[in-house]
């Protein structure tokens, strides 16, 4: 009688012994497949945030071209209506230059006849 107890008592030890490893490894891969996946997400979070600064990165340095060219384009602009307000007032000086000498070879001629 004891050693069919015995007997029913190892083999329930067994059975439970052969459970309980099952079990706890199914358990240590949940583990491991939930801790994979927790490191994926934190390495493509960070692949996300270095993304994200190259982003404002190059948002920031083509804000900075654009400010350049826009104050480069207002400098020649400035440039080119300081040359035109230039050409245009010496065409005026010689234009009236040229008026006053033909009035005053006029009123010579006039003076002569």
């Amino acid at each position: 009688d004891t050693a069919s107890l015995d007997s029913s008592n190892a083999s329930s030890i067994y059975a439970r012994s052969n459970a309980t490893p099952s079990r706890s490894l199914n358990a240590r891969r949940l583990r491991m497949a939930a801790d994979n996946d927790v490191q994926f997400l934190a390495n493509r979070l960070a692949k996300l945030k270095l993304e994200e600064y190259k982003a404002h990165k190059e948002i920031d340095r083509t804000r900075k071209k654009t400010t350049e060219i826009l104050g480069n384009r207002a400098h020649l602009e400035s440039s080119q209506k300081m040359k035109r307000d230039m050409r245009d007032q010496t065409d005026y000086n010689k234009r009236k230059e040229a008026a006053l000498i033909a009035l005053n070879k006029e009123k010579r001629a006039k003076a002569i006849w």
